[in-house]
């Protein structure tokens, strides 16, 4: 309550919710009560709990903007500058030194990105190169991509924002949380270790992840 974020799923809370985080203690944790709570990017620092009580949505911003400055991630086995994702945790170093641990992701609630909708609306449609003839293509999957079409969206889906993006972690639990609609990966776990995940449950449309 004293960060005076607003879950009414319309005020943009990423500054204040940053700032919870950052002050979160070892005993401690962000807890989010029943509300949607709209935000951009967020950071998430060693020995931090976030707990969604059921009925609490933490969702991703449509506005690509959000999701900004690019950071360096992992696609199919290329490094890459990308969109941050919704919850960036760690520091993507390929020599697997961990610069985070003790990370909890819990509760009853759910984490919900931009989904279709920031793909095709701002990402995509934001490229000069892109035509409406092209997008149109894009989104009948009977159709085929020619070379020119794939140099085209290939960097451009590949730097869609995931929902949650944890690299060089070590020793993470996240449990009884709902994933919906992510632009990109739900949960993209790289350079990390001891990681458990149970009781998730995952769901997406209009996207191929």
């Amino acid at each position: 309550e004293p960060y005076c974020a607003v879950g009414d799923g319309k005020t943009l809370n990423t500054a204040c919710l940053q700032k919870a985080l950052n002050d979160c203690g070892a005993d401690e944790c962000v807890y989010f009560p029943k509300g949607t709570y709209l935000t951009g990017a967020l950071d998430v620092g060693t020995e931090t709990e976030i707990y969604l009580d059921i009925d609490a949505v933490l969702l991703g911003s449509k506005d690509v903007k959000d999701y900004e400055p690019k950071t360096w991630v992992r696609f199919e086995g290329m490094e890459m500058l990308c969109y941050r994702s919704l919850l960036n945790i760690g520091e993507m170093d390929q020599k697997a030194v961990y610069n985070r641990k003790n990370i909890v992701v819990r509760g009853g609630g759910k984490i919900v990105g931009g989904g279709v909708n920031l793909c095709w609306s701002t990402i995509f449609a934001n490229k000069d190169t892109f035509e409406e003839e092209f997008l149109r293509r894009m989104k009948n999957t009977n159709s085929l991509l020619s070379a020119e079409d794939i140099n085209i969206v290939v960097p451009l889906s590949r730097s869609r924002p995931r929902l949650i993006f944890l690299t060089n972690t070590e020793n993470v639990v996240i449990a009884n949380v709902g994933f919906e609609h992510s632009p990109c990966w739900n949960l993209h776990l790289l350079y990390s270790k001891n990681i458990i995940t149970y009781n998730c449950n995952f769901h997406s449309d209009g996207v191929w992840n």
